[in-house]
């Protein structure tokens, strides 16, 4: 019961939500995620907001996203998530995803595809 109170009261304190995104017409777009956790065994929260741009044309999705830490916001680099999916077939999803460094050097490089069912 102790941890379900301590639950509730998280939950109702530190929230996550979407904010909807902007259409500005051409195909493009601009929005940000606000997330806020509470780790109850370490006992750290950590509130992140993740503003994106993104264009959308001829069945492809072009986005690039950064998170930024609202707690620690003098202390990071930013980092970009560029990303293109494909929609190949109706739950087919191809994509390619780039992480880059406050320099803009390549951290990371994935690519892959997505099977929804």
């Amino acid at each position: 019961m102790k941890y379900f109170s301590v639950s509730a009261v998280v939950a109702a304190l530190f929230f996550a939500t979407s904010v909807h995104a902007v259409d500005l017409g051409s195909g493009w777009s601009a929005g940000a995620t606000l997330k806020g956790e509470y780790n109850i065994t370490d006992e750290t929260d950590v509130t992140l907001m993740t503003p994106y741009v993104g264009y959308s044309n001829w069945g492809m999705d072009w986005s690039v996203e950064s998170e930024l830490d609202l707690q620690d916001m003098g202390n990071e680099e930013l980092d970009l998530k560029w990303a293109m999916h494909h929609m190949l077939l109706d739950k087919v999803d191809a994509y390619v995803e780039v992480n880059t460094n406050g320099d803009f050097e390549t951290d990371d490089l994935t690519i892959g595809a997505e099977w929804k069912f």
